[in-house]
């Protein structure tokens, strides 16, 4: 991630030519990018919407979406070695829980009676 202008984008640095790639230039906050093994896509936490959820970024298109929808906050994304499954802390009712989730494609899931986004296989 690269700070511009108080808010945080992410970037790709060549190390061999120092040339930097920005990927995202928005004036929110994208945090924590993590490859997607065996795609051309990442993982990373936006805060878009006014709190930090999951989103992808297809690094072929450059088009980027949600994962999740949350009410307190998806945090430190990880990655399996065989990019099928999708680790991350989560903040709600004042503590960080992790979950695993199979990969996420696309927004989904649904909400429980707190209104909070439930994905299909998590596990609290």
């Amino acid at each position: 991630s690269r700070e511009y202008l108080e808010q945080y984008d992410l970037v790709i640095k060549d190390l061999d030519s120092g040339k930097e790639t920005r990927l995202t230039h928005t004036p929110y906050h994208e945090l924590s990018p993590v490859f997607i093994p065996g795609s051309a896509a990442l993982i990373y936490v936006s805060d878009q919407d006014g709190i930090f959820n999951l989103h992808r970024l297809d690094l072929r298109s450059g088009i980027s979406w949600p994962l999740s929808r949350v009410i307190g906050g998806i945090f430190t994304p990880q990655v399996s070695q065989d990019g099928q499954r999708v680790l991350f802390s989560y903040f709600r009712h004042g503590q960080y829980r992790i979950f695993e989730s199979p990969m996420l494609t696309k927004l989904s899931g649904a909400g429980d009676a707190s209104g909070v986004l439930i994905f299909a296989g998590e596990k609290p």
